[in-house]
């Protein structure tokens, strides 16, 4: 399934014509119980940059998205950190109460 997003996120590269981008996607392995993914995009604005890149030329431009996988509510809710016995504890919000 990691090969899904990291084909995606290649087409959108190659989409907006960057190149030798890095993608990381995880976690390694999606499965039953994967609750979020995560995808990280760098790319280095000395390849990528339509002027002279000396003063940015070891620059990379970093972007990370976390999304929720698709599951059904129940399977869904049991992902969520700090989710309790099925009841969002007000802790959870990061509150420090």
């Amino acid at each position: 399934m990691p090969q899904h997003a990291q084909t995606a996120a290649e087409s959108l590269l190659t989409a907006a014509q960057l190149k030798n981008g890095s993608i990381t996607v995880s976690p390694d392995t999606i499965d039953e119980n994967t609750s979020t993914v995560t995808v990280r995009v760098d790319i280095p604005v000395a390849e990528n940059s339509w002027i002279s890149p000396f003063f940015f030329s070891k620059s990379v431009v970093s972007s990370s998205v976390t999304l929720l996988t698709e599951r059904p509510p129940a399977v869904q809710l049991t992902g969520i950190p700090g989710l309790q016995n099925g009841i969002l504890g007000i802790d959870a919000l990061g509150l420090g109460l």
